[in-house]
């Protein structure tokens, strides 16, 4: 779950690097944000007495409302799973869940458009709404919950440590929503072996409700994650969003979830925490990473692609890799290693090892986990690799 992609020391080499631009002196248009991603209109919005006016079914129709539009009295009728409003171009009144609302003009007929007020809907619909003179933005954005909404919300990590403790993989299943893009990999997870080989105890730090609706949730948490028992796990403290959803019953569950940030607890320790290992796997082990270093430093991808067992998106890292090589020109040294989990088919090694870019003046000491596979008697790099630790010196 927790994969971070190959040359991480690449990665931020290059966006060290990276510049920005910008245009000055431009006149802004006027934009609508819900929930900070931009709403799209057929024609620009438009002020009119000082108020932000768009096309009326792109605005009620990105609020979650379904549209019926009468012609002959110009007369919108929107209906979402939690309003309903009425109203029509001129009119002094509004239907709102069946009361009366002001509507003081809020539907206009222009040039031959239906514009409709971006604060009076989106306040109707039970939004917070903000304008940002020195952007020209008008900010919508969904109401916090109340304290039971949130609680309800929040009661479903109360079950994670309970599932954590459970030896079946299964058992995390009941956390997603059944239509959930993370099912799949989770269900294949579960196939391959039903029982979990690690265990981990995760407690959070802090845990927030930082957007609601009805129909879904997102929840922004720190949490610290060690392993129990098992096999080998680097523990860390995280930041998670989650996004949830309620299922049939109302339970939340959830439906995506993305890391935003990672910290490895003590990455130097691991260094001095190698395991025994067989000498001649050792060296086979060992081989291996000076095979893979070598091939960064030669801009070998070729080279490369054979110290990798064969994965989805492979052919992707190693195009992605020549494009960094042909940006930046980065050397690699092996400062430290060690092999600090072992099996007769996997192996996690941790490396200490520098990265410079001489032509830009940037050097950093990584320190990065790798798990290495052995296929038909040779031992290969798998796709999974975390940055445990980088600075710049």
């Amino acid at each position: 779950m927790r994969k971070l992609a190959l040359f991480g020391a690449s990665a931020v080499l290059l966006l060290g690097l990276a510049g920005t631009a910008s245009a000055a002196g431009q006149a802004k248009p006027i934009q609508v944000l819900l929930n900070g991603e931009p709403l799209q209109f057929a024609n620009p919005p438009v002020s009119l007495g000082g108020s932000t006016y768009v096309e009326f079914r792109s605005l009620f129709t990105q609020l979650g409302y379904s549209i019926q539009y009468e012609a002959k009295t110009k007369t919108i009728k929107a209906k979402s799973a939690e309003h309903e409003i009425q109203m029509s171009v001129g009119g002094d009144v509004a239907f709102v869940d069946g009361q009366t609302v002001p509507a003081n003009g809020q539907l206009k007929s222009v040039n031959g458009r239906t514009l409709v007020g971006v604060r009076f809907i989106a306040a109707l619909s039970g939004k917070d709404v903000n304008w940002v003179a020195s952007s020209s933005t008008v900010q919508i954005a969904d109401k916090g919950p109340s304290t039971e909404e949130a609680a309800a919300v929040l009661s479903l990590f109360d079950k994670i440590p309970a599932l954590e403790a459970s030896s079946k993989k299964a058992e995390y299943l009941t956390l997603f929503s059944p239509d959930s893009p993370l099912r799949p990999y989770f269900e294949e997870d579960v196939a391959k072996s039903p029982d979990k080989e690690t265990i981990t105890s995760t407690t959070f730090l802090g845990k927030e409700v930082v957007e609601y609706s009805k129909q879904e949730a997102t929840v922004a948490t720190r949490e610290h994650t060690v392993r129990v028992s098992g096999d080998f796990y680097f523990d860390n403290v995280s930041d998670m969003l989650y996004m949830l959803r309620p299922d049939a019953s109302g339970q939340w569950l959830i439906y995506d979830m993305e890391q935003t940030a990672v910290e490895y607890d003590n990455p130097e320790a691991l260094l001095g925490k190698a395991v025994a290992v067989p000498e001649a796997e050792k060296t086979a082990i060992e081989a291996l990473l000076k095979a893979q270093n070598d091939a960064f430093n030669a801009e070998d991808t070729e080279a490369f692609r054979k110290t990798v067992v064969p994965f989805d998106g492979l052919d992707e890292t190693v195009e992605s890799l020549k494009q960094s090589f042909a940006e930046v020109d980065i050397q690699y040294s092996i400062e430290k290693t060690a092999i600090v989990s072992y099996s007769e088919d996997r192996a996690i090694v941790v490396q200490a090892k520098l990265a410079e870019a001489k032509k830009e003046g940037v050097k950093l000491r990584l320190i990065q986990g790798n798990e290495l596979v052995k296929k038909d008697g040779k031992w290969l790099f798998d796709e999974d690799e975390y940055v445990l630790k980088q600075e710049e010196l």
